[in-house]
């Protein structure tokens, strides 16, 4: 008998799983994995380089800084069922979209400065209007 799953069940599943594979893939360049100890790896020397003039290692870093930051605010119980959306670049994380009141904007601020790479956070969060 073939189940029937929305596929609102299953956005949280990739997300987290291209979480999950990007740290993997980050972790394992950072490491050096495959290198010899007293060398750095030729692709964590890569990625320093391009991350400084914004090319594809830029682009990566912003990425897994949007992946963080996402998983973060759906771990958190207050936001996950708000609407709220992470843009990165240059590791200056944007929040944009609606939440309830002030205190979850400053909540979701807190929780996306915190995460390791960004530099600062731009609040264009809305407050939901009551009717």
């Amino acid at each position: 008998m073939p189940t029937n799953i929305s596929y609102k069940k299953w956005i949280p599943l990739v997300g987290c799983f291209l979480f999950l594979t990007v740290t993997a893939v980050t972790n394992a360049q950072a490491s050096g994995y495959g290198a010899a100890a007293s060398q750095p790896s030729t692709m964590a020397q890569q990625n320093q380089m391009s991350s400084k003039d914004g090319g594809a290692g830029s682009y990566m870093d912003n990425a897994v800084i949007t992946a963080k930051v996402k998983a973060m605010l759906m771990k958190d119980e207050m936001l996950k069922s708000l609407d709220i959306h992470v843009d990165t670049k240059q590791d200056v994380v944007t929040l944009s979209g609606t939440v309830k009141n002030m205190k979850d904007s400053e909540r979701a601020v807190r929780i996306a400065s915190a995460v390791e790479g960004v530099k600062m956070v731009k609040n264009e969060l809305q407050q939901k209007k009551k009717n």
